[in-house]
């Protein structure tokens, strides 16, 4: 078998290889979404089986219309995408076709806006959740205490599972012969060091006196793990806001309550981790507590097809599986309720 081929096999399918067993109708999606990226290859005529099964090389016929059409694909693009082909011999009369798409430079390709939004209403633009950590080694990077305290706030029944299934039934890691591949998503809950994988992945809280950004007087950085960091970030507030009091209607007792109700913080702390792009590793979300207000930002702009009229209701999901995870551990109630927890 062909070197190349025999490679690809043992890899198997990541962040810039891709299996197609013919040439699907929608490959136009997968080539800019591969220029948008880091650019690859789309092996075409490779049966994938998926994780627990070897794929198989089965060829393709109709090897010249493939490339006409592989290429028009990516001249559809918008700037075009150009697709290098190539053709390897794999049997009698049936070709493995090779596709390979390269970035060009530092610049982003555009892809056009109907196919920007046809990708996100049917998930083809991957997340930053969903791409794999790279530089996480599972045997060295995961921190199965973390594991542990995350299932036991999950209260799952799964719990007595193999660890390595419920980490790909939670979509945390996928799997080739060789190892466990951990996503971004099971490395902002899972690792042993988060701040060697992802820096920019941290809640930063600062306390100022006044009402404006002169005079700080406390300052803390909680990147240990988007769980613990919502409990650090949530002891922060409690420590700098004022404590009043609350007689309920159905107690003779008072109770201790912040100036800003508990559950309202809490739920935009949380909003803050579920809907913050972590492709920009330029920020971090950032609570500061004046003596007037507290202000809870996170990098990102509005969804596609959101904006400041609908966004109340509005219910895209920029990390799906970190709100998938959140959900899971108690810390987010159903979808599109957020901002009415909050008032």
């Amino acid at each position: 078998m062909d070197k190349e081929i025999e490679n690809a096999l043992e890899l198997g399918e990541g962040q810039r290889i891709e299996f197609k067993e013919k040439l699907p109708s929608d490959i136009g999606n997968t080539i800019c979404a591969f220029a948008n990226s880091e650019g690859g290859k789309i092996y075409v005529g490779i049966l994938d089986k998926g994780t627990d099964k070897a794929s198989r090389v089965v060829g393709i016929n109709g090897v010249e219309d493939a490339t006409r059409k592989a290429k028009q694909a990516g001249e559809n693009c918008d700037p075009s995408v150009p697709v290098q082909v190539r053709k390897i011999l794999v049997k009698r009369k049936r070709y493995l076709l090779v596709l390979e798409v390269e970035r060009e430079g530092s610049q982003n390709r555009v892809v056009p806006v109907s196919e920007i939004e046809h990708s996100v209403r049917t998930d083809i633009i991957v997340g930053f959740d969903k791409e794999p950590c790279n530089e996480f080694d599972y045997k060295t990077d995961f921190d199965e205490e973390k594991f542990q305290f995350f299932m036991n706030k999950s209260d799952s029944s799964a719990a007595r599972d193999d660890i390595k299934n419920i980490l790909r039934s939670l979509r945390v890691a996928e799997s080739n012969r060789k190892q466990v591949i951990i996503r971004n998503a099971g490395a902002m809950f899972f690792a042993k060091d988060l701040g060697k994988l992802h820096s920019h992945v941290l809640i930063s809280c600062t306390r100022l006196r006044g009402t404006g950004n002169e005079h700080i007087t406390d300052t803390k950085r909680f990147d240990k793990d988007l769980l613990s960091s919502v409990e650090g970030a949530m002891s922060f507030l409690k420590e700098h806001l004022n404590l009043g009091y609350e007689f309920p209607a159905d107690s003779m007792r008072r109770v201790e309550v912040l100036e800003i109700h508990q559950n309202a913080l809490r739920e935009a702390l949380v909003n803050a981790v579920v809907h913050r792009d972590y492709s920009n590793k330029g920020e971090h979300i950032s609570v500061k507590v004046y003596d007037d207000r507290v202000e809870i930002t996170n990098p990102g702009g509005y969804m596609p097809g959101m904006d400041i009229e609908n966004f109340r209701e509005f219910s895209q999901r920029r990390n799906p599986i970190i709100a998938d995870l959140m959900y899971k551990a108690g810390y987010v109630e159903q979808e599109a309720t957020g901002i009415s927890r909050m008032e």
